[in-house]
């Protein structure tokens, strides 16, 4: 998780860096500005499968005491950098295929982004699910503990 926060990190600020000390980049559109765009949008679609594989595996190894780990891990490994992966492509090949938003390197907002900000929303709202969760096992075995101590 936290390889994906310092890979957005540092390729966001690459890529708004690039345009604000070359201005002409804006203008001439090269492949390069547009694919470190494209490395971004990954990075940080990352950063929140990552957050939803957190929430999942604390979910998990709570719920299902005798899992195997491995096999989660091995999901939370292909939740947290293939899927991304698979939003990055369609974005990618919808937005090089326009010629009305394959502009500016790709610094003008389009409905595009909601490739990236549907499954976000759906990973947010699965990790509060998991948290209300995880509360509420925590309360009842703490509230269970507490009645078998009492006299």
């Amino acid at each position: 998780m936290f390889v994906s926060y310092i890979l957005a990190a540092v390729l966001w600020m690459s890529y708004y860096l690039s345009s604000a000390l070359h201005p002409d980049v804006l203008q001439e559109n090269p492949v390069w500005c547009r694919l470190l765009h494209i490395l971004a949008q990954y990075a940080t679609s990352s950063n929140y499968a990552w957050m939803f594989c957190e929430g999942l595996y604390l979910h998990t190894i709570l719920i299902l005491a005798f899992i195997n780990e491995k096999h989660v891990l091995i999901m939370c490994i292909i939740i947290g950098w293939v899927v991304p992966m698979i939003q990055t492509v369609i974005y990618f090949a919808i937005r090089v295929t326009s010629s009305e938003i394959n502009k500016l390197c790709w610094h003008d907002q389009t409905n595009l982004q909601w490739i990236f900000l549907g499954p976000v929303a759906l990973w947010l709202a699965l990790n509060t699910f998991f948290l209300v969760n995880i509360l509420r096992i925590l309360c009842t075995k703490v509230s269970s503990m507490s009645q078998s101590k009492s006299p």
